[in-house]
């Protein structure tokens, strides 16, 4: 009796460590399974930063603006023509040898290809403009003449406007037909404003020597563009568009 009863101690306490064993590898099981499952937060957030930008998209010679922004842009660069033009005793002439969107690309004298040319008139003023904004597929001698100045637009792929009623500051206005040319248009600017009623709106003209200079006192304003006028005699416009604005 005595050898069985000192018999079972080695018996329990094989039995105890057995036991917590099989408990510390149940544990260690389900350490690992935890570890295995567990998902951090910031994995759905790696997923979404990995979708390209806006700004990483491969290049496509277009620029990544909207319509809005290049209203602003012809607004803008029409007001930086108008006042260069002025302050640097432009003359109004249909005579062109070079297109002063080239000749005057940096508005710099010692940079313009032939400084003393400081001609413009109402359709190369446009083109500069355009050419400044980024439209720069022009010629280079004598630029777009207002009864070409159509085609260019259709190049383009400018909206063409019918109503006079409903024209939109950057829009391209054509006036006056002209029987010489066949009843296209003998005149053009550029549209600075909506409809201010009756059909008057503000626009950007190089179209005579006293808008070229802005003439204080005269009915061009007071000495600065744009000049606020009623638009008659109108023909058509043309609204440009992004699509085929290049670098």
């Amino acid at each position: 009796m005595e050898f069985m009863k000192y018999n079972r101690l080695p018996v329990c306490i094989l039995l105890f460590i057995s036991v917590f064993i099989i408990l510390c590898s149940c544990g260690e099981v389900s350490n690992n399974e935890n570890r295995t499952t567990h998902k951090p937060e910031s994995s759905a957030a790696s997923t979404l930063d990995s979708s390209p930008s806006p700004s990483s998209t491969p290049e496509t010679g277009m620029y990544d603006i909207t319509y809005e922004q290049l209203v602003d842009s012809i607004l803008r660069e029409a007001q930086t023509v108008a006042d260069f033009i002025r302050d640097n005793d432009f003359d109004y002439s249909e005579d062109l040898r070079i297109n002063p969107a080239y000749n005057w690309a940096e508005l710099d004298e010692t940079k313009a290809l032939d400084s003393s040319e400081r001609l413009v008139s109402c359709d190369r003023f446009v083109g500069w403009v355009l050419y400044r904004v980024g439209f720069t597929d022009q010629p280079k001698d004598t630029g777009y003449l207002v009864y070409t100045f159509s085609e260019f637009c259709e190049a383009m792929g400018f909206k063409k406007i019918t109503k006079v009623a409903t024209l939109q500051p950057g829009d391209i206005v054509f006036i006056n037909p002209n029987s010489a040319h066949g009843g296209k248009p003998g005149h053009m600017f550029i549209c600075a404003s909506d409809n201010m009623g009756y059909n008057v709106y503000l626009r950007y003209d190089a179209g005579s020597q006293q808008r070229v200079e802005c003439v204080k006192g005269t009915e061009f304003e007071k000495g600065k563009q744009p000049f606020k006028e009623k638009i008659n005699n109108f023909c058509y416009a043309y609204r440009p568009c992004v699509d085929e604005l290049v670098k």
